[in-house]
């Protein structure tokens, strides 16, 4: 199977995730890192406005899968409804847009 671009996109959580995965691959956590090119792209502090801006990666990148990791920083401002139909709405437009699973 060829190798597969899969891109990690959110807030500091993803940060963190990378700094983990790069230091305790030994562990076992079978993230299968060297048979995929894996992009963990964490933006500490921002919430769903700020990471639209963020696309433009999605575009350069052209990855198979996108994992968001968004929304949390939102709750301190936001109605959880809401921002649960915004985050499944971005979602949808990175399917539609960027062709991406």
């Amino acid at each position: 199977m060829p190798k597969q671009t899969i891109l990690l996109l959110g807030h500091s959580f993803v940060t963190r995730l990378a700094r983990y995965a790069a230091t305790y691959h030994a562990f076992g956590l079978n993230l299968r890192l060297e048979e995929n090119e894996v992009v963990f792209h964490g933006v500490p502090g921002t919430a769903l406005p700020q990471l639209r801006l963020e696309v433009d990666m999605v575009q350069t990148l052209q990855p198979t899968i996108v994992f968001l990791e968004v929304g949390t920083n939102d709750l301190r401002s936001r109605d959880p409804d809401d921002l649960a139909e915004e985050v499944a709405y971005f979602a949808k437009s990175l399917l539609d847009r960027y062709g991406v699973r």
